[in-house]
């Protein structure tokens, strides 16, 4: 009777995720030196290792970009001559 119990009491929360590890935490302000670069793989992981994210997503004009929020993730936005015009968490 317990066991099914505590089945019924995490099914509305199966499919949900919760991330508790706050290590990769995104620090935006941290990498805000490389506006203004040419953005290339060295500036990336430049800025992925100063920011603490886990994740770099480079943003050029025209790109579709989903809207979720992902707080290991640092989005560099870019202009049309690959320079760095913007760098943020999420």
């Amino acid at each position: 009777m317990k066991r099914g119990m505590i089945l019924l009491a995490i099914a509305p929360i199966a499919g949900c995720t919760v991330d508790l590890n706050t290590t990769g935490t995104c620090r935006d302000d941290r990498a805000q030196g490389y506006v203004g670069q040419v953005y290339s793989d060295a500036i990336a992981d430049r800025i992925k290792v100063q920011s603490r994210a886990t994740k770099v997503r480079p943003i050029r004009p025209g790109d579709v970009v989903t809207m979720d929020v992902n707080t290991r993730r640092v989005n560099v936005s870019l202009d049309e001559n690959n320079r760095v015009t913007r760098i943020y968490c999420g």
